[in-house]
């Protein structure tokens, strides 16, 4: 096939960028390739001039792929654009794929070398991690440190760290870089390797044995590297060393959607590449065709105050469409509500994204609560496996039954008793012997050890809370282990994540006690982990790593708050590594953002700070409605907390809103998503008529509206209240004054009010 005739058929399309792309084929050169550009197209249509025109047999070239679907989904679409016998002999292989055809040569050549065998399966890897911890430690460890322990692992290696770089990784309670040498050991010793010694083998083998090497630089005089922001150190190196003595090596990335640190990513490689290649060529492709230019705009303002990266600007081919727009919440947990009510109702392919699965969990179970059919992409259970949750838990089974030795042995140092270990077994002991509760058999200091007065104390007023929690609801059960039994302070003292508290007061919300908390969140459990999608829904939830590379009409970013997207904020940058984590954060808001295509929405949360959400929303346009406009009232003002009345479901608030989209709870404690439109064929038409001498005297006018009949509604103690601002709410007591003590459920939360002047001015309203 001639140039011209493949360009005819298959680059009449492209674009200069992406004509320029298809056609650099010698050399070193880095394609930095902005979001929705079309890359894995131009990466096809380069293999395929490759072969057509340049006279480049398929087995010299060798294209390397992140994962395998993306391995799968390159074979596919080259065979589809130039048929299955275009490409025989072309290598599409994963690095690890790459690493197993290395190390597959080097036997067959030196056989009398031993190499060690795959430890393929997950499973394994885990209870290998697992025996190591028991013999560093002493102790069992659980499904959330081994899961770290895994991590921390995969980065030394991806990251080829030295050993004093290893021990300087944070380990929650265990020396890292013991943990780290046991388990090679352990691994050596068995003759086994897991895939990131794959990768380490391989490159050991590359750099020992030139003749291995040489044979590879031969085999493979043509290198093409997908999605190369996201290899990691020893990837690069591995793929430096292969594409040495040719020096045709083609990468496409953008270190702007690097967002895979946590494996060892090493966005740094496309910013030194000139250093690595000489005489290398860098090209860009900067046109977006996915999104709006609105999005667009967002994105490419937002992405450009990154520290680490190469100059480029994104521009959006399609046509303008709708602005960016924040849907602002009374609280955090009405983004739920609100989500739940578009899922109900929705007719486009539309994503929910969020940072982690812990975002996933709430509005999981508010569908399945809901009969809501959605698609859930990785629905990992690491909430669910995580310290405080489990800890937690812990707790709540030994509230529930306080002669639990199982539960106690677990979190007694945790709950602010400080006791011993001793002590805490002598006690165990005695509650078994004598059938009484643990913390009855540690008051009776017949332990044999000394506890002092402060525990004592402790340990006593632990008994009351115990008490006070088995008659209480879910949301108070977890403000008293919280708070009151001292497991906030253990668990900041320990860096565990806080944002879990969080999801299970938000949780807490469905249930009635904390028993059926812990049923529920096993239930959880189970739904996200064999979660089966509806084939005929739109909506997905998602992680925005897990939406990587996919696209949707309609996309809602949630919890972009502090600590949560981001993960760290500007004030806690204390050195290089934190700024990097921080830019890594503004790279997994630009990727998220870039994946809707029409329509984008970004919750905003009243009382949650977002740094985010600010360098965001100064920069929106606002929509303004001229002043003689029969809606200007409508429009103009602030809707969050004022009142609705629908002809069915009777006096409700707005939580949440967004342009003609409003959610309202009602006094019933249902939520309902409505549109404008919708509130005003629905609303309450019931009218009080007054004469027009009654309105002379209240000195108004016909423009001027007329006032709220006062509601006489008697508050007694125990009484729950809706709050516009503070949500759900228990009265405890009424003084002789008015003022109420009210108990709030989503923050754990006490305020002392004035009741009546709050229902009189739909502050608050009886649920």
């Amino acid at each position: 096939m001639t140039e011209n005739e493949f360009e005819k058929r298959f680059m009449a399309e492209m674009s200069e960028q992406q004509n320029t792309a298809v056609k650099a084929v010698q050399g070193a050169v880095l394609l930095l390739a902005v979001p929705g550009s079309g890359k894995t197209t131009v990466l096809i249509t380069r293999l395929g001039y490759m072969i057509n025109c340049c006279g480049i047999s398929p087995s010299e070239i060798l294209a390397v792929t992140y994962t395998r679907a993306a391995t799968l989904e390159l074979k596919k679409r080259f065979a589809d654009r130039f048929g299955s016998e275009c490409g025989a002999g072309l290598e599409i292989r994963t690095i690890n794929g790459l690493s197993a055809k290395i190390t597959e040569y080097f036997s067959t050549v030196y056989t009398d070398e031993n190499v060690p065998h795959l430890m393929s399966r997950e499973g394994d890897r885990k209870r290998l991690i697992s025996e190591v911890y028991r013999l560093v430690t002493g102790e069992f460890a659980d499904t959330a440190t081994i899961n770290d322990i895994g991590a921390m692992i995969t980065f030394a290696k991806n990251m080829m760290l030295s050993d004093e770089e290893i021990e300087a990784l944070s380990g929650s309670g265990y020396d890292t870089l013991r943990i780290y040498r046991e388990y090679n050991l352990a691994l050596s010793s068995r003759s086994l390797m897991d895939y990131d010694d794959q990768m380490v083998t391989a490159l050991d083998i590359l750099r020992k044995y030139p003749d291995i090497l040489a044979y590879f630089n031969g085999r493979f005089r043509y290198i093409c590297v997908d999605e190369a922001q996201d290899t990691s150190k020893i990837q690069h190196e591995i793929i430096r060393l292969l594409a040495a003595k040719s020096g045709n090596i083609f990468m496409v990335g953008d270190e702007d959607q690097s967002i895979y640190a946590f494996r060892g990513a090493y966005p740094e490689a496309l910013i030194d590449f000139e250093k690595t290649y000489k005489n290398a060529q860098i090209l860009f492709m900067e046109q977006n065709f996915r999104s709006t230019p609105e999005i667009i705009g967002v994105a490419d303002s937002f992405v450009k105050c990154n520290r680490f990266r190469r100059e480029k600007t994104i521009r959006a081919v399609n046509k303008s469409g709708i602005p960016v727009r924040i849907v602002r919440c009374e609280r955090r947990n009405v983004q739920y509500d609100f989500l739940c009510g578009i899922a109900a109702r929705n007719e486009q392919q539309t994503a929910a994204l969020f940072r982690n699965n812990d975002s996933a969990v709430v509005l999981v179970d508010m569908l399945e609560r809901n009969n809501i059919p959605y698609r859930l992409k990785g629905g990992e259970k690491t909430f669910f496996t995580s310290r405080p949750v489990l800890d937690i838990t812990e707790i709540i089974r030994f509230i529930n039954n306080p002669y639990d030795i199982d539960s106690f042995m677990a979190i007694y140092y945790k709950i602010g008793l400080y006791i011993t270990k001793q002590t805490a077994e002598a006690a165990c002991k005695i509650s078994l012997q004598r059938h009484i509760t643990i913390t009855d058999a540690l008051l009776g200091i017949d332990t044999g050890t000394q506890i002092s007065v402060n525990s004592k104390r402790n340990i006593k007023q632990t008994a009351q809370l115990m008490r006070q929690a088995q008659n209480s609801s879910a949301t108070e059960v977890l403000s008293i282990i919280l708070h009151g039994m001292q497991y906030a302070d253990y668990a900041h003292k320990n860096g565990l994540d806080e944002n879990k508290y969080d999801i299970l007061r938000m949780l807490a919300r469905n249930v009635n006690s904390s028993a059926e908390l812990i049923d529920r969140l096993s239930e959880l459990s189970g739904i996200m982990a064999e979660h089966k999608d509806d084939p005929y829904s739109k909506f997905t939830l998602s992680t925005v790593h897990s939406s990587k590379g996919l696209e949707y009409d309609c996309v809602y970013l949630l919890d972009v708050i502090d600590n949560v997207l981001p993960c760290i904020t500007k004030d806690k940058l204390n050195d290089k590594e934190d700024i990097k984590q921080y830019e890594e954060e503004r790279r997994v808001f630009y990727v998220a953002v870039t994946r809707a295509r029409k329509e984008l929405y970004l919750f905003s949360c009243k009382g949650e700070s977002s740094e985010f959400l600010d360098e965001i929303d100064k920069n929106l346009p606002i929509e303004y409605t001229d002043s003689n406009d029969i809606f200007f009232s409508l429009f103009a003002r602030d809707m969050l907390g004022r009142v609705y009345c629908d002809s069915k479901n009777g006096r409700g608030i707005i939580i949440a809103c967004c342009a003609e989209k409003l959610c309202i709870r009602y006094t019933s404690g249902k939520t309902e998503l409505k549109t404008l439109a919708e509130m005003l064929t629905d609303r309450d038409r019931t009218v009080t008529y007054i004469k027009s001498e009654e309105l002379e005297k209240l000195n108004v006018t016909a423009e001027k509206p007329i006032p709220k009949k006062t509601v006489n509604i008697s508050l007694k103690a125990g009484d729950r209240i809706y709050h516009s601002s503070f949500g759900n709410g228990v009265i405890k007591n009424i003084d002789k004054n008015g003022i109420g003590t009210v108990y709030f459920e989503n923050n754990g939360e006490t305020k002392r009010l004035m009741l009546k002047a709050c229902l009189d001015k739909g502050i608050i309203v009886l649920s």
